[in-house]
């Protein structure tokens, strides 16, 4: 596409993981509350994947139209839903596995995020990540907006948008997005930072804890951020503790946005050990940022997308 208009229009494109699952109607959900926070009216791909396999060309028309339609009935009670809703589309597709044709339909349209929802339960009956979501998260091409159990039913507008904050460029860059949605959409920003408190080793000998100290730059820091976030109403907390539990379920928060680790492939999602943990457990959906470098960071990195 050469045509400008055309190009916009591809790209506000969100893509939405949908396996009639209650956690594919949490995702598709969420997907809706984040394009009225985008306020441009992104179009909202919902995506069905049947399994596919080079040793399926031997099988019969009939076995893979069997299973285009068992896609398509899984998505059924979604098109009825959203029935009212203009910019959202279904698409069904064979891909050797569903997060791999997310990433492809995410590449091929420059999506601004990919959204997926996390599987109810386990054989503890405990809400867990599962694996098709976790493998979207893993290398994704743009942001990846995971929503917790039961969001289809307690969806609300995202009044507060957190950021993790932890002083990085990544982290940096989550707070810009955040930043975005809040501007499009009337919230308000609310800048989380965590300390840890553990004894510092100097030369064999352990100095105590400097937490006021450390307390006084992070608010700087808190403070530094939310000025450089334009007309938004920026507010901001410092927490004392441990950063995956802390941020688990932060009070007043309806939507967190974190950045990816520091290490791995630019432009694409990227796990640590606190983001890993927040989507498999967070109350509230969670937003992973693709990892920068040092020159989208120090150039703004002001694209409209995620």
């Amino acid at each position: 596409m050469s045509d400008p208009d055309q190009q916009a229009a591809v790209r506000d494109q969100i893509v939405v993981g949908h396996d009639g699952s209650d956690g594919g109607r949490d995702a598709l959900a969420l997907a809706v509350a984040l394009a009225d926070a985008w306020g441009q009216d992104p179009t909202i791909t919902v995506v069905g994947v049947y399994p596919y396999d080079p040793s399926y060309k031997s099988a019969s028309a009939t076995f893979e139209a069997k299973l285009v339609q068992q896609t398509e009935d899984q998505m059924a009670d979604a098109r009825a839903q959203y029935a009212d809703r203009e910019q959202i589309r279904f698409v069904v597709m064979r891909g050797s596995s569903p997060a791999q044709a997310l990433h492809d339909v995410a590449r091929d349209v420059g999506a601004r995020a990919i959204v997926v929802g996390r599987s109810h339960t386990n054989v503890v009956t405990r809400p867990f990540l599962g694996s098709a979501t976790e493998q979207t998260l893993h290398g994704s091409p743009c942001a990846v907006a995971v929503a917790p159990v039961g969001w289809a039913d307690r969806s609300a507008p995202l009044g507060t948008i957190g950021v993790a904050y932890d002083g990085g460029d990544n982290a940096r860059h989550a707070a810009e997005l955040a930043g975005r949605l809040a501007r499009h959409s009337g919230s308000s920003v609310r800048i989380l930072r965590v300390l840890q408190a553990v004894p510092l080793w100097y030369g064999g000998a352990l100095d105590p804890f400097p937490l006021d100290a450390l307390r006084a730059d992070a608010e700087q820091d808190i403070t530094a951020l939310g000025a450089t976030l334009g007309d938004v109403d920026v507010t901001g907390e410092v927490i004392l503790g441990d950063t995956r539990t802390a941020l688990e379920d932060p009070e007043g928060v309806d939507l967190l946005v974190v950045g990816s680790r520091g290490f791995g492939a630019i432009r694409r999602v990227v796990l640590g050990s606190t983001s890993t943990q927040l989507v498999r457990h967070a109350k509230v959906p969670v937003v992973i940022v693709p990892r920068v470098d040092d020159a989208d960071a120090d150039a703004g990195d002001d694209r409209d997308d995620v």
